[in-house]
């Protein structure tokens, strides 16, 4: 079962629908996980969040030992 974090716009951070800072994020997912670094874990972002953000989450996420991290996206709607 893959894990999902939500970053809104104003770059707060969501796992599990609950508000997590970010420097607790690590922790948290790993007791969820029970320690299991293979877990899939989709980062969501709002359109409007610095990318950089985004990518700064994913690296923490990777640096700290998860191998399947993924960006993941809503499909495409023609306005």
């Amino acid at each position: 079962e893959p894990l999902t974090l939500t970053m809104n716009s104003k770059g707060e951070i969501f796992f599990l629908d609950s508000k997590v800072e970010y420097e607790k994020i690590i922790a948290k997912i790993l007791a969820v996980s029970k320690n299991r670094t293979d877990t899939r874990i989709y980062v969501r972002g709002d359109k409007t969040i610095n990318y950089g953000r985004v990518l700064e989450v994913m690296g923490m996420l990777s640096g700290s030992g998860f191998t399947k991290v993924a960006l993941i996206s809503e499909p495409y709607k023609e306005r």
